[in-house]
C-alpha cells in the first residue's frame, strides 16, 4: 500500500497489491477501512480503464467514478479517478 497524505482534503490511495494468493481473504476491504478511519473525509484513487477487476473492488467499497483521465499514463488507455466520501 502506498498512500499520498495530504492530498484534496483526504488521502489518495496511489496503490494497493495483494498476493495472488492471498486475495480474496478481505484484506483489500480491512486496508480500505483502515484508511477510511485515518485520512478524513476523502478517498481518492486511480484504476485502470481495462483492469476491470479493481474497477469492480473499488465499487463494491463504495467508491464512485468521478471522471477520466484520457490518455494518461499510457497512451490509448484511459485512467479513471475515484472518490470514496466517508461520514
Amino acid at each position: 500500500m502506498c498512500v499520498r497524505y495530504p492530498w484534496l482534503r483526504g488521502a489518495c490511495l496511489k496503490l494497493l497489491a495483494i498476493y495472488p494468493s492471498q486475495q480474496g481473504q478481505g484484506l483489500g476491504r480491512d486496508i480500505i477501512q483502515w484508511l477510511e478511519l485515518h485520512h478524513l473525509r476523502n478517498l481518492w484513487t486511480l484504476v485502470s480503464s481495462f483492469n476491470h477487476d479493481a474497477r469492480h473492488f473499488y465499487q463494491k467499497m463504495g467508491f464512485v467514478e468521478i471522471g477520466q483521465l484520457d490518455d494518461f499514463i499510457v497512451a490509448g488507455y484511459d485512467e479513471i479517478l475515484l472518490r470514496k466520501v466517508s461520514i
